[in-house]
């Protein structure tokens, strides 16, 4: 369908298309902003709110020029679904030259490109901020080092992705390199001067700082090495800890370590790191050094990410949005201490970042029929902070790349697992953003294909009319994460067989299965909560919880009547000590540590549950409930001991579970016996916001829904699909 067609049928209205052409000819150019509006996070172009769905080209040789023919054919493909905000890449490696020039004409015509397929269009760029080969070499100071090896000479010849030796102990800049920040920067700010002015500058409504692994924040090599004690972050922990401790002998008593001194104090080493007192806790009497690191460490990376931001903000001539890869919380590799994102509330209360963005959770669980969709990061502190999520969809289509018969097998998969992502981000009050490898994969787009640049169409039109109401949150439980507790955690994936991938990669999946719509935020954000919506709470893995979050805990989640879950070893650290009698201050509860024998399995026995939780391997401290006024409602195998129950308390009840509850209808009993609304029996993926209710099925079937209006509604499911209804009445928007 030709766009001349798609417009004539009134698929897009002016406000949906983009911004009027004519502004590029006033010289004024184009205005960007994120403002709450209608109870979410809103991207404004030109002062109109815009439903925030986006086109984004690859880094990819093949699909990352706009003037070459398979990224012209995906634009247009776009352009007629609707969409005329696109992204765009662009790499100070490839403009920034050692005698300090910087081409601004790839620059220019980058966005020539795309305005030649697309004269509507408001362009967004990444810019990549990492420094140049030639830089590092020129700097050997200022790059990362690392504890388990040397920098590798990794030479990068032909045709090349600028990032694929990201993983590897590559040259580059260290996050703590106060000379990188500031050259680079004031790259960034000639960058920003030089362009806007510009024609094509006019145009461009949002930059999108970006460096570290893969353009996305993490630390150097993080998922193999162990980044770093390079002389520039040598020089800054000591100056955080300076900062912190004030005196040497702050610093001796803190680290138990009569011997260290502020003016000398060391990275940790691979030992260091690995050494872990209690099972998978750190102790803070003990082990302090390494969770100071840890913590010193993402505190650079936050303060990079303000850093260019705020530059690129201030350097334009008028109002741009900002905003970067950050707030990645699920699927880390198990290494989230070495290069996840955990001074996310730094980020958050940054005024020069407007918005969050991160790809879709990865892993079969996550994305494949049947799984949840979810996004990466906290959807619901992203809101409570007024920023924008813009989730990125880079999951191939099933059926990409197949022909005949084999395409047409799958071509439900691709339509059903793209609705669901859709629908997921837009049910969270946020948007999102195609990113397309097709083209470094293939000799086309990854949505290049009629059937899905249809739904892509759809969708579009669809959740651009939903955009305009005022958004009503639909979750009733809450899931509550902390990053700051892995600063005190085990730092390797085969030490934690539980913490990483269970309680927090896992435990959603389930939720979002139980029947019930959920929200995720971070425990930070326990104040800013809209805690009269909730009538179940899961705080996953918070085993930190110091006194202020324990004070607010109690005098606006434990009350009310509300459910309140807890997991593991809750508050077992304070940030000083750690201590079982905590654990038993927050839960309400009587608990006993218990040494295991094996690998730990649990026998639930909640009347019409049937489940059985277990962990592959033991870990420690194993702790059992010892409590004769709970109810005890799951047991140890072999021992009999209880690691189930529920008790309840004054002004609500408290659950503890030993083991993570991975059981879509374990968490459906709880979530209904704390009087959440139930949408539909456990075993179907629940997306719920928004003004509609998503519902996303393996195998299909007769379903009866209750909508939160209390309409019941008879559904015929197909399998392997995905159902969009209007949360009032209950009609099917779309077919």
């Amino acid at each position: 369908m030709k766009r001349r067609t798609l417009l004539q049928a009134g698929v897009l209205s002016p406000l949906l298309m983009g911004v009027p052409r004519a502004l590029a000819q006033t010289g004024k150019g184009i205005t960007g902003k994120v403002a709450m509006h209608n109870g979410r996070a809103t991207l404004f172009v030109n002062d109109r709110p815009v439903y925030p769905m986006i086109y984004s080209l690859t880094d990819t040789p093949g699909g990352r020029w706009t003037w070459e023919e398979i990224p012209r054919e995906n634009i247009e493909n776009f352009t007629q679904a609707g969409i005329s905000l696109l992204q765009v890449d662009i790499w100070l490696e490839y403009i920034w030259t050692a005698d300090g020039r910087m081409d601004m004409e790839l620059v220019t015509r980058q966005i020539r490109g795309a305005l030649a397929v697309n004269p509507d269009a408001a362009i967004a760029i990444r810019l990549h901020v990492n420094a140049p080969a030639w830089w590092n070499a020129a700097n050997p100071d200022e790059i990362t080092r690392y504890a388990d090896g040397p920098v590798a000479d990794i030479p990068m010849r032909g045709l090349h992705r600028l990032l694929e030796n990201d993983l590897e102990r590559t040259p580059r800049a260290s996050m703590a390199s106060l000379k990188w920040r500031q050259e680079a920067g004031d790259k960034l700010r000639e960058f920003c001067q030089r362009l806007a002015p510009t024609p094509e500058g006019q145009r461009v409504y949002s930059i999108h700082p970006c460096s570290g692994v893969y353009h996305e924040w993490h630390y150097w090599g993080f998922i193999e090495h162990d980044p770093d004690t390079g002389i520039r972050m040598t020089e800054f922990f000591r100056q955080w800890l300076a900062g912190k401790y004030k005196t040497d002998a702050a610093l001796r008593a803190a680290w138990a370590n009569p011997s260290v001194r502020l003016s000398t104090a060391a990275v940790p080493g691979v030992a260091e790191r690995r050494a872990i007192s209690d099972g998978l806790f750190r102790d803070p009497t003990k082990e302090r050094q390494v969770s100071d690191y840890f913590e010193c460490q993402h505190l650079t990376v936050a303060d990079s990410i303000i850093h260019f931001c705020r530059t690129a903000k201030e350097s334009w001539n008028r109002p741009l949005v900002t905003g970067v890869f950050y707030g990645y919380f699920f699927v880390l590799f198990g290494r989230p201490q070495t290069g996840g994102h955990l001074a996310l509330q730094k980020v958050l209360e940054s005024p020069w970042v407007d918005y969050l963005s991160a790809p879709l959770a990865y892993g079969k669980p996550f994305r494949d029929v049947g799984g949840s969709g979810q996004p990466r990061g906290l959807p619901e502190s992203l809101r409570l902070h007024g920023k924008l999520l813009l989730d990125e969809m880079d999951q191939e289509p099933p059926s990409f790349g197949k022909e005949g018969k084999a395409k047409d097998a799958l071509l439900g998969d691709s339509v059903a697992t793209l609705r669901r992502n859709l629908a997921q981000a837009h049910s969270q009050g946020h948007g999102l953003w195609f990113y397309d490898f097709g083209p470094g994969r293939a000799s086309k787009g990854w949505w290049d294909e009629g059937t899905l640049m249809k739904e892509v169409a759809n969708m579009r039109a669809l959740f651009g009319r939903y955009y305009d109401k005022p958004y009503v949150p639909q979750a009733d439980v809450a899931l509550v994460y902390d990053t700051a507790s892995f600063y005190h955690t085990a730092a390797y994936g085969d030490q934690d067989p539980v913490i990483g991938p269970q309680l927090v990669n896992l435990l959603p999946i389930h939720a979002y299965r139980s029947g019930a719509a959920i929200d995720i935020f971070h425990l930070g954000d326990l104040g800013r909560a809209q805690w009269g919506r909730y009538k179940c709470v899961v705080f996953a893995n918070c085993f930190l919880l110091t006194p202020a979050q324990k004070d607010i805990i109690r005098r606006k989640v434990a009350r009310d009547g509300r459910h309140i879950v807890w997991l593991v070893a809750p508050g077992y650290n304070d940030g000083a000590k750690l201590d079982p009698a905590m654990i038993r201050d927050v839960t309400g509860m009587a608990l006993a540590r218990h040494e295991l024998a094996a690998p730990p399995q649990a026998t639930i026995t909640v009347p019409g549950v049937g489940a059985k939780l277990q962990v592959a391997k033991s870990f420690s401290p194993f702790f059992t409930v010892n409590d004769p006024a709970a109810t005890s409602l799951g047991t140890l195998d072999g021992s009999g001991a209880t690691v189930f129950a529920r008790k309840r308390q004054p002004g609500h009840t408290s659950w503890f579970s030993s083991l993570p509850p991975l059981d879509d209808a374990l968490l459906g009993h709880i979530f209904q016996q704390s009087g959440a609304h139930m949408y539909a029996p456990p075993g179907d993926v629940i997306h719920a916001g928004g003004g509609i209710v998503c519902i996303h099925t393996v195998t299909g079937g007769e379903r009866e829904l209750v909508l939160k209006n209390g309409k019941r509604l008879r559904v015929s499911l197909p399998p392997r699909s995905t159902e969009i209804l209007d949360a009032g009445n209950g009609a099917v928007l779309i077919g």
